[in-house]
């Protein structure tokens, strides 16, 4: 919702939103349907998102945020394994 909200662009896609988020295509879509911004316009979805919608859902939502302790963070590389 704050990407919609703050977007500069004349218009934005789905995939623009999935890049800049990095959530998957399917789960910005799945959002948007649940929160009824997806409609069919001529022939093709488009994303409908009033100010005024965008600003009662970031509402609802709160300012939650995960809070992650990168001490205990364990990286290891990616090892592709062939069976």
């Amino acid at each position: 919702m704050n990407v919609l909200k703050t977007y500069d662009g004349d218009s934005i896609s789905v995939k623009d939103i999935a890049d800049i988020t990095a959530i998957r295509q399917q789960d910005v879509i799945s959002t948007l349907q649940r929160v009824q911004m997806i409609q069919y316009q001529k022939g093709q979805h488009v994303i409908c998102a009033a100010s005024e919608l965008l600003d009662r859902h970031i509402k609802e939502a709160g300012n939650f945020r995960y809070l992650v302790d990168s001490q205990k963070l364990i990286w290891t590389k990616y090892h592709h394994t062939q069976e």
